[in-house]
């Protein structure tokens, strides 16, 4: 849960600069970790690449 949710503007805007961010989690055994990822956002899709795979989604 976020404190301070970003509405669907301000994201977008976020977005449109930063060109790599980092996906985090926390494993089964309690520990968290994160993977660095690029990615370029367009309106209408995102791609994003992080280690040997790539990904493209569409929204």
């Amino acid at each position: 849960m976020q404190k301070f949710p970003l509405t669907e503007e301000p994201m977008d805007a976020l977005l449109q600069k930063a060109r790599m961010g980092v996906i985090s989690t926390v494993g089964e055994d309690g520990y968290h970790y994160g993977t660095p990822v690029n990615f370029v956002f367009m309106a209408a899709a995102s791609s994003s690449m992080g280690g040997r795979s790539a990904r493209r989604s569409p929204t």
